[in-house]
């Protein structure tokens, strides 16, 4: 572990299931969906796909820099994939910033987190959370769950055959110790553990993103104790155990790869940065295509992907703050449009639809909408 003060905190913006009836909604096409604003702006939050839905677990909703009890949310919400109007309010917890929040089977994990013990306008003091819980949808019903060894934040999880990985954050403690930087992974096994696992790894960063493909881990970008922003790539071979590096994140932006999120989108991993721009790695896990960008650049947010496209939820705009838009961007095969070598951010510089973006991966092309304004 690594020991800091907590002198980086200004970057922050913050089963296997067996009896259990599964709650899933059919998906519809994502062509023409406009979903709705989320109820409130919020970054560093918890939000998976899961079952025809998204949902999404707390996060910040204060002004930047300002951490109580009152700007983290507790609250657990749902929408409809592809034909939701509005979001339905869940059962909620603990408010948390920066949980993580996977799918797995019939059922949802929330892990890890940061919460507030003191009031707004007085001085922060912050812990990371040691719990994990199972959320089952069918009933609206939370769980206890194994919890880590140690308390996590600002780190990110995912599920890749069926384990559960924890990557980066770091431990924070209140007012009278330093926050401890987490230089391990934990995983636990869905189908054998009953503990979690720690795994060394060759960085300790937090704020950074998480992508799969083919059996590896990409922990991409985040902060440092020491250099702040980073554009560092590690990959991490879940069969092998062994660790190697990836090609470093494109751009060179103040943020780089802080608040970068990733998904797995059929075997491949896109990343959407703080600048706007989204981001494929190639085929052999070698380089970054540049397939476009986002209407609203954002950081701290969701990246998720369904049936038909990605969307980015939520999260802080670098220049304005807070967002609650919902941003779509479909993905479509060669065959669907004409074939070019550029590309347009939001249709700019083309005779093209606004959105509209060719030549992007070998596999996909995309369009990108923003929710809300008709493009």
């Amino acid at each position: 572990m690594i020991r800091s003060w907590p002198v980086v905190l200004r970057w922050t913006l913050a089963s296997t299931v067996q009896g259990i009836t599964a709650l899933a909604f059919a998906q519809a096409p994502i062509d023409g969906w406009q979903p709705p604003d989320l109820p409130e702006a919020v970054a560093s939050f918890g939000a998976v796909t899961h079952g025809g839905a998204i949902y999404v677990y707390g996060g910040h909703v204060g002004r930047v820099h300002d951490y109580s009890i009152d700007s983290i949310s507790s609250s657990f919400r749902r929408l409809r994939l592809g034909v939701g109007n509005h979001w339905e309010e869940l059962t909620g917890g603990p408010g948390l910033q920066g949980a993580a929040l996977v799918s797995s089977g019939s059922a949802l994990i929330r892990i890890g987190g940061m919460f507030a013990t003191n009031g707004s306008g007085t001085s922060p003091i912050l812990h990371s959370s040691r719990e994990v819980a199972r959320y089952h949808p069918a009933d609206d019903r939370w769980e206890e769950w194994p919890a880590l060894p140690e308390g996590r934040s600002s780190h990110e999880s995912v599920v890749l055959n069926d384990v559960v990985y924890v990557v980066g954050g770091w431990e924070l403690q209140g007012q009278d110790a330093p926050p401890v930087w987490a230089d391990t992974i934990f995983a636990f096994d869905l189908n054998t553990s009953k503990t979690w696992r720690e795994i060394p790894a060759p960085f300790a960063r937090r704020a950074l993103a998480i992508g799969t493909a083919q059996d590896h881990l990409y922990a991409l970008g985040g902060l440092t104790p020491e250099d702040g922003p980073q554009s560092r790539v590690d990959v991490f071979d879940v069969v092998g155990g062994t660790w190697t590096r990836g090609p470093q994140l494109p751009g060179d932006g103040a943020l780089l790869g802080f608040g970068a999120r990733a998904v797995d989108v059929g075997g491949q991993v896109f990343v959407s940065l703080a600048d706007g721009n989204l981001y494929r790695l190639n085929g052999e896990g070698s380089a970054w295509k540049h397939v476009g960008g986002l209407k609203h650049p954002r950081f701290m947010h969701r990246l998720l992907s369904f049936s038909g496209g990605l969307l980015a939820v939520g999260g802080a705009d670098p220049r304005y703050g807070l967002l609650a838009t919902v941003e779509v961007v479909q993905l479509f095969a060669d065959d669907q449009w004409r074939k070019g070598r550029f590309w347009a951010r939001a249709g700019y510089g083309t005779d093209l639809p606004v959105g509209t973006i060719l030549g992007a991966p070998e596999s996909f092309q995309s369009c990108v909408r923003s929710s809300g304004d008709g493009t």
